[in-house]
């Protein structure tokens, strides 16, 4: 990405006052995650990474892509929330731990309608569980 020298001074002082670092900085954290955010390992697509860091100490902790830094935000950077997302994502759900099985639902996204064939066979597949 080619950036003039008053776009790069204005990029600079932005992230020295918001995360304490500066472009060169953050073109070798960067470099140093192969260009990929830290969470996902996908490259950015039309826009440069998010400059994570901690909202209440200041720490500058990486380069992550938007989405990834909206789940951040989402678990308060709280470590312990990442941990226990981490673990119900994990083969083994509280679910199976609860039920002694894995049930599976619908696949994809639960508000799409039903057909009939659907609904007779999804019923068919509980009943026979119960």
């Amino acid at each position: 990405m080619i950036e003039s020298k008053k776009a790069r001074a204005a990029r600079n002082r932005r992230l020295l006052l918001q995360y304490g670092i500066s472009a060169d900085d953050y073109d070798a954290v960067l470099h140093w995650q192969g260009g990929v955010c830290y969470i996902c390992q996908a490259p950015p697509k039309n826009v440069r990474l998010a400059a994570d860091h901690h909202h209440r100490t200041g720490l500058f902790r990486g380069l992550v892509c938007w989405t990834c830094n909206r789940a951040i935000a989402y678990l308060r950077d709280n470590r312990e929330r990442a941990l226990r997302a981490s673990e119900y994502l994990s083969e083994f759900p509280p679910s199976f731990r609860a039920l002694g099985c894995l049930v599976y639902g619908r696949v994809g996204r639960s508000s799409r309608k039903w057909t009939k064939k659907e609904r007779r066979e999804r019923l068919a597949t509980v009943a026979d569980r119960l």
